[in-house]
């Protein structure tokens, strides 16, 4: 994680190449967790659109696990275990823990929603 000035620039090139179960997340999905991570750190009164994410850069090396090609098998569900770690060594406080201890079962404290832990 590099912050320069204004923007954000989450770097996932080193992560592993894709393996053969399904614990691969296509591209989309592993933004998708950058941003739900970003998203957990603004104030209540910042409305959740594409302008809150226009700062945040996501690079990933195509055919790895967290941008997973055809005919790779995938997971839909993002595994915010490993982009909270990545994210939280970056960000000194604020960040929510995230737990997943199956691809259906995620806890994390969600500030905009709940004023205490969530599990679903």
């Amino acid at each position: 994680l590099t912050i320069d000035h204004d923007r954000a620039i989450v770097d996932l090139r080193s992560s592993a190449d894709n393996v053969a179960g399904p614990v691969n997340c296509p591209r989309a999905v592993t933004c998708s967790a950058v941003y739900y991570c970003f998203a957990c750190l603004l104030e209540d009164a910042v409305p959740l659109n594409d302008g809150c994410f226009r700062n945040i850069q996501v690079i990933t090396q195509p055919g790895s696990v967290v941008d997973a090609q055809y005919p790779s098998a995938v997971v839909a569900d993002p595994n915010f275990n490993v982009v909270s770690e990545i994210l939280g060594r970056g960000i000194e406080s604020g960040l929510m823990v995230a737990c997943f201890s199956s691809p259906l079962c995620a806890s994390s404290r969600q500030p905009r929603r709940a004023p205490k832990p969530s599990a679903y």
